[in-house]
């Protein structure tokens, strides 16, 4: 894990050269036909992935692709440095929100046909579901279910796997959307299952690749030790 976020810290200061103009972008791309299709339903698109390979290399490759893209992020590498990593973000065509900013700004982005990029395994705020999550009931970010029932926008699961030698790939892995005849407690939490579901299958296939510093799993408790450990011992 640490292996690979160096390499996407070493990455990340070095996109500007990688995505310069007229340069070919060390990117490939599979399942974009899904995306397509997605954006084609004119409500745009919530784009939600995991912390696996790099992910700031598939925002940058959509932006260049043509599409509008819009992410939420909040402070990065350190609160110092936010100023200057939107302003980078920003410079490659990148529109950058705060988790602050609320719904507002990506409703519009998404009513415009924009692309709506979320993390959904990162820091959880105010919203958030308790779903399985390899074999544990985790707490995962409710804001793309949110979002996909109030806009009717499509919720696009994806990841950008680093190969072992050669360029970043951007793997669409399939599309879900809001049913509005549920109630809204039940479709969010039906939605919600569904991209942990996802994220726990790329993250067991990559889970080298799976940079992610917030505590997941409560402890497990060994009922074995904490019986030993109350037993009184020997004089």
């Amino acid at each position: 894990m640490f292996v690979s976020y160096q390499r996407f810290l070493l990455e990340f200061l070095s996109q500007e050269r990688a995505f310069a103009a007229g340069r070919a972008a060390p990117i490939r791309f599979t399942g974009m036909e899904t995306l397509y299709a997605a954006v084609a339903r004119g409500r745009g698109a919530i784009v939600v992935a995991p912390h696996v390979g790099n992910w700031e290399w598939g925002a940058l490759a959509l932006a260049r692709l043509g599409f509008r893209v819009h992410a939420v992020t909040g402070a990065q590498l350190h609160p110092a440095l936010a100023p200057a990593v939107r302003a980078l973000k920003e410079c490659q065509g990148i529109a950058v929100h705060t988790p602050e900013d609320g719904f507002r700004p990506l409703v519009t982005a998404l009513r415009q046909g924009g692309l709506v990029l979320l993390l959904a395994d990162g820091d959880v705020r105010s919203r958030s579901r308790s779903v399985p999550f390899f074999g544990r009931m985790v707490e995962i970010p409710a804001g793309p279910a949110l979002l996909a029932r109030r806009t009717g926008a499509p919720i696009v699961h994806a990841h950008a796997l680093r190969e072992a030698a050669g360029p970043i790939e951007i793997v669409i892995d399939g599309a879900d959307g809001a049913d509005p005849s549920l109630p809204l407690d039940r479709d969010v939490q039906r939605l919600t299952e569904r991209i942990a579901s996802v994220q726990e299958e790329t993250i067991s296939r990559h889970v080298a690749q799976w940079c992610i510093f917030r505590q997941l799993f409560e402890p497990v408790v060994d009922a074995a030790s904490v019986v030993a450990a109350a037993r009184p011992r020997a004089a």
